[in-house]
């Protein structure tokens, strides 16, 4: 009597080779086993655990980004495209209503045209954008000027849409246009300069800049010229409470550059300005127009707060998705994104990984994207990746030795450096071993373990040993920290393999023996174990045995093969014990 034993389990699954070409130490089938010492040693499953108080645990649900600035964190839920933080808010809404300037006492400190503009301050130093471009407000003090729109000036960035000039009162006097003269309040004439066209009526509006619209045909001197200060009025407040604070910011005459005027509190509803052009340039100045909140964009000429997904941190750049853009935050803020900044991909993102110093942008099922660099550093570059491995769910993306893997349509994914410089390919980990049947609900990397969690199993990918294996275990999402893997499923926290042992199942190869051409007759079946197994046997793929618990005899678990004499056999043991091997006893039929 010849005998085939296999005492060697650690080839792991193999279901996508027919079950009769893979290697003897592989199985079709393996859940719950460690394998890594050749025998099936049962793992431990999951116990119930106490909150560990992880904010990666504490501010995750399931359908979050989750990343760190500094003390606080900042997610986004991809499943809504919200933003939020441990702060309360993300970016603060810039004003959106407009400020009135009028003249304060009579003088001669400012003359010609200065402008005005504001922004809030929240407490933990962030800043919103000084105005909203679809009422974007230049304010003037230009004593010639009437209240009046003047068509837009398009620009790229900030794109102005309204200018808003006006005319002043002193007492009962008003200091303004007549129709084609005016007359001021001691009752001197005054006319048209040359070369200025005469307003018809006063709603009509002249070439701004013109400072001396007017001659004095009399000699006599205008004393409502000049304003020794400009009140500012109607100062809106934030919409957000963590605003706390409002910065105004002035020209100097004839300026274009910005300097902090004061910082109020969000309660002023009124200011005077009475500080000169040359205390002013002494101040801070605005260097730039950003505080926008992540993601605002410009339809219909307003700007709305869009929110977005797959917030992605990259030396301290974030990266907020969009529909089929990726806006970058201010560097080491964020709660500023410049709407400009936005590259457009072919496709809508349905994830986001990092690798080295650069992004892979995911496009719903075609090529993704390398994305290095940035807009606002004037080095953006972005090309595919040759490779049409996309990733259809973000929750299957997570990192093992600093390397993103994830699951596409055709398996466990992971990126390689190609040699001499090429760049990074896409590789298919699992191809030639394993077969999906459906996209995982979720994934995480463990001590090089790729868990795909799906509703009723985890497939597990070991990465050091490249074998496959499945796991009765689940859960809603979870994290690893400290060599611990902790689960979270139902709001209850648990840690894995410090429960009790699992029951292994393993599923032979079609075991042929010799020629396929040649039947066989079979004597004993005897299993190597410490504790008790079920075993069922298939005859030429029709079962012959199912489920029936092995005898242990003279110590030795072992029983007669049932009659046949087919040309293959295969074999399913279950138990909550070691199994160190198995061995078949057989012949040739005559």
């Amino acid at each position: 009597m010849q005998d085939l034993e296999i005492i060697d389990f650690s080839g792991g699954i193999n279901n996508e080779i027919k079950a009769h070409l893979i290697k003897e130490n592989e199985s079709v089938d393996l859940s719950n086993a460690d394998v890594s010492s050749g025998s099936l040693v049962p793992f431990s499953g999951k116990v119930n655990s106490t909150d560990p108080e992880i904010p990666e645990l504490t501010y995750q649900n399931g359908d979050r980004s989750i990343i760190r600035f500094g003390k606080e964190h900042y997610w986004t839920n991809n499943t809504e495209g919200t933003i939020e933080s441990t702060l309360g808010y993300v970016g603060i809404t810039p004003p959106s209503s407009i400020i009135k300037l009028s003249r304060g006492p009579i003088g001669n400190r400012f003359n010609g045209t200065r402008s005005y503009l504001i922004r809030y301050l929240s407490d933990d130093g962030f800043r919103s954008a000084p105005f909203l471009p679809e009422n974007a407000f230049f304010y003037t003090n230009d004593i010639n000027a009437d209240q009046t729109e003047r068509t837009p000036i398009q620009g790229e960035y900030p794109a102005w849409s309204q200018f808003y000039y006006v005319s002043y009162h002193h007492g009962t006097y008003l200091y303004g246009y007549n129709t084609g003269a005016r007359v001021n309040h001691i009752g001197h004439s005054w006319e048209l300069s040359s070369g200025i066209t005469s307003p018809a009526v006063m709603s009509e509006s002249h070439q701004p800049g013109h400072n001396e619209l007017w001659v004095n045909i009399d000699n006599s001197v205008d004393t409502l010229a000049g304003s020794d200060s400009i009140i500012i009025g109607n100062i809106p407040s934030p919409n957000e409470q963590e605003a706390s604070l409002i910065e105004i910011y002035r020209t100097i005459e004839n300026g274009t550059n910005f300097y902090l005027l004061d910082t109020l509190s969000t309660t002023t509803g009124e200011y005077i300005d009475t500080l000169s052009d040359s205390q002013i340039q002494n101040r801070e100045q605005l260097l730039d127009f950003l505080g926008f909140p992540p993601v605002y964009l410009l339809e219909g000429g307003q700007f709305v707060r869009k929110g977005g997904k797959f917030i992605t941190e990259l030396d301290e750049v974030y990266n907020i998705a969009y529909e089929d853009r990726l806006f970058e935050t201010a560097q080491s803020d964020p709660h500023s994104v410049n709407p400009a900044h936005g590259t457009r991909f072919n496709g809508n993102i349905t994830g986001i990984a990092e690798i080295d110093d650069s992004l892979i942008v995911f496009i719903e099922n075609k090529k993704p994207w390398l994305k290095r660099g940035s807009k606002a550093a004037g080095n953006l570059s972005k090309r595919p990746i040759p490779s049409t491995q996309g990733c259809p769910n973000w929750r299957t993306i997570t990192y093992a030795n600093n390397t993103p893997l994830w699951q596409s349509y055709d398996g466990i994914c992971g990126i390689i450096r190609q040699p001499l410089g090429q760049g990074w390919n896409i590789k298919v980990l699992t191809k030639r071993r394993y077969v999906f049947d459906s996209i995982g609900n979720w994934a995480i990397a463990h001590k090089d373990i790729y868990y795909l969690f799906y509703d009723d199993h985890c497939v597990c990918f070991d990465l050091a040993r490249s074998i496959i294996y499945r796991r009765d275990i689940t859960a809603d999402y979870g994290f690893s920290t400290n060599n611990i893997l902790y689960l979270v499923e139902g709001g209850k926290f648990y840690t894995l393999d410090s429960g009790d042992a699992q029951k292994i199942k393993y599923t032979s190869p079609d075991l042929a023996f010799s020629s396929l051409s040649m039947a066989k007759e079979f004597g004993n079946f005897h299993v190597d174990s410490d504790g008790d197994v079920d075993y069922s046997i298939w005859y030429d793929d029709k079962l012959k045995l199912g489920n029936k618990t092995m005898p242990l005899r003279n110590k030795v678990r072992s029983v007669k093969m049932p009659p046949g004499t087919p040309y293959r056999i295969k074999l399913q043991l279950e138990s909550n014990s070691v199994i160190r091997g198995y061995k078949v006893e057989w012949d040739n039929a005559s």
